[in-house]
C-alpha cells in the first residue's frame, strides 16, 4: 500500500479532476479550520460561531460543514464516473472541538467458528 498527500482544495472540482486517480484505491478527506473560518468554502464566517469558538458548533455550523463533506465525496465520485474509472472508498474526517475527547474502543476479535462438513444428500 502507498499513501499519498494531496494538497489541493477538494471543494473545487477542477482541481480534483487534475488528479490521476487511476491508481487510487481510497480517499481521505481530512477537514479543517480552514473549512470553517473561510466564508466562501467553510462555515460562514465569524457570524456562524458563537463568540470565542474556533469551530462551527451551532445547528448551521454543523449542517454547513456536512454538506461540504457531502460535496468533497461527490467531487470525487464525479471524477471517477467522468473517467470511467471504479469507485473507491472515501473517508472523511471533521476537526472535532477543541478539548473533545476522543475515544476509540476496539472490540475483541474472535476467529469465525468452524463449520462441520456438510453431509452429501440422501437419495
Amino acid at each position: 500500500m502507498q499513501v499519498c498527500h494531496v494538497q489541493l482544495d477538494p471543494l473545487q472540482v477542477t482541481q480534483v479532476a487534475r488528479l490521476d486517480l487511476s491508481d487510487f484505491q481510497a480517499a481521505i478527506v481530512l477537514c479543517d479550520e480552514g473549512w470553517v473560518e473561510d466564508g466562501d468554502a467553510g462555515g460562514g464566517g465569524p457570524e456562524g460561531r458563537p463568540e470565542g469558538s474556533e469551530h462551527a458548533t451551532d445547528q448551521p455550523g454543523v449542517l454547513r460543514l456536512d454538506s461540504l463533506v457531502m460535496m468533497v465525496q461527490l467531487n470525487i465520485r464525479k471524477c471517477l464516473a467522468d473517467r470511467g474509472l471504479p469507485p473507491i472508498n472515501i473517508i472523511c474526517q471533521k476537526d472535532p472541538p477543541p478539548n473533545a475527547e476522543t475515544h476509540i474502543s476496539r472490540a475483541p476479535v474472535t476467529p469465525p467458528r468452524a463449520r462441520a462438513p456438510r453431509s452429501p444428500p440422501r437419495a
